[in-house]
């Protein structure tokens, strides 16, 4: 009776051990899903904190901080979801002007950059109507245009546009601009004006004349006009092995044109 009593005792203790090491199984697991599943839901309180409370500076940075490695991870929307919380929150505490202006032109870039130009358009405006540097007014301005420009409402693009040209701007802006102008020229397939403008830039500021002359010959090419945009292109520097390429795949098409409309 005692003989069988151990066993039973024996076999109680291996039962109890069983159960002991599937539970702390269960329980690891459970904690694990718990911990995730918490992580998760902090992480969404977190987001509705960003614009409901008072945050530090050193909060700030970590939350930003966060929405640059979401952009890393190609998680985009939840990196505009931190950046725009913030940018809320310091809008209604009032803090210093820089900070918005920093927060919002960093939204306007990343957006543009996601191409969602309507995002952009928005918040690249409201930053216009805070005090801004030359530089600053000119790339904001700029941006507009372009935003337009990748909508193809070339009109809107195009009055945006004639406001980049103020004082103040360098050289280089002034360069772009044109550019930008010339490519809306052709976007609208105003071929005949392109090269007009094109040519124009080349006569007014011949340091720029090899940058200029490839649009005029682009244009020339949109055109259908091959032969010209060839000629264009040997006024570079045809040694060049990507104008080289350009003007043999011309030379080309206007070959095989000739051959269509030879009898």
């Amino acid at each position: 009776m005692s003989f069988l009593k151990i066993k039973l005792q024996i076999l109680s203790l291996i039962l109890l051990m069983a159960c002991s090491s599937h539970l702390q199984r269960f329980y690891r697991k459970s904690s694990e899903f718990a911990a995730f599943f918490k992580k998760a839901l902090s992480c969404e309180e977190v987001y509705q904190r960003v614009s409901r409370r008072k945050l530090s500076k050193k909060e700030k940075g970590k939350y930003e901080r966060r929405a640059e490695r979401c952009l890393e991870e190609n998680k985009r929307e939840l990196a505009f979801l931190i950046l725009e919380r913030l940018l809320r929150n310091s809008q209604r505490q009032n803090v210093n002007i820089i900070e918005i202006k920093r927060l919002e032109k960093k939204l306007a870039r990343l957006s543009f950059m996601a191409k969602d130009y309507e995002k952009a358009l928005k918040h690249f405006t409201s930053l216009l109507k805070k005090p801004l540097e030359p530089g600053e007014k000119f790339f904001i301005q700029y941006h507009i245009a372009e935003s337009f420009f990748y909508l193809e409402k070339y009109s809107q693009a195009m009055r945006e546009l004639e406001k980049c040209f103020f004082k103040g701007i360098s050289p280089k802006q002034k360069k772009k601009a044109r550019l930008l102008k010339g490519r809306i020229f052709m976007a609208r397939q105003q071929f005949d004006e392109a090269l007009l403008f094109f040519q124009q830039q080349i006569e007014e500021f011949p340091e720029e004349e090899s940058f200029f002359r490839e649009y005029l010959a682009l244009a020339y090419e949109f055109k259908k006009d091959f032969s010209s945009a060839v000629e264009e292109l040997k006024k570079i520097e045809p040694s060049k092995p990507f104008i080289r390429k350009k003007i043999e795949n011309l030379s080309s098409q206007l070959k095989n044109r000739q051959g269509f409309s030879s009898p």
